[in-house]
């Protein structure tokens, strides 16, 4: 009988520990995008018809654009034509997309639902995302 007290005691008192710290456990702390999400953010921000080029690569670019930016070379298989289809800088705070060449965001309701969802994942504060949007890759 005393030990079915003692192990019943020990089993709430475990369930109560783990309960009390799950809750106490703080808010997500945010983190930057990394390259794969910030990739998936370019193709979104691309027209649909790119999207469906033959061979489309994007390549990470390590060491060139804006610090806190990942930076790529979008390319694809255009016969006749350069198969550089454009260069594009994403903030690895909040996911912002640029066009490195024309210094203009990117926009389009596409892209900005894959946006809200992956910052949602890396718990990007309105805060974080009102300070960083302001940033850009441009030299000014």
């Amino acid at each position: 009988m005393f030990r079915y007290r003692f192990y019943s005691f020990l089993a709430v008192a475990l369930a109560l520990f783990v309960t009390a710290a799950w809750a106490h456990r703080g808010p997500a702390v945010p983190r930057n995008l990394n390259e794969d999400e910030a990739k998936e953010l370019v193709i979104m921000s691309l027209n649909a018809d790119t999207r469906k080029l033959p061979k489309l690569t994007l390549s990470a670019e390590k060491g060139l654009g804006a610090q806190g930016f990942y930076y790529f070379v979008a390319t694809a298989d255009t016969p006749g034509s350069s198969p550089v289809i454009g260069h594009f800088s994403v903030n690895q705070a909040t996911g912002d997309v640029w066009d490195s060449v024309w210094c203009t965001r990117r926009t389009s309701d596409q892209l900005t639902r894959l946006q809200k969802k992956i910052r949602q994942k890396a718990h990007v504060t309105d805060e974080q995302l009102a300070a960083s949007s302001a940033l850009s890759p441009c030299p000014r």
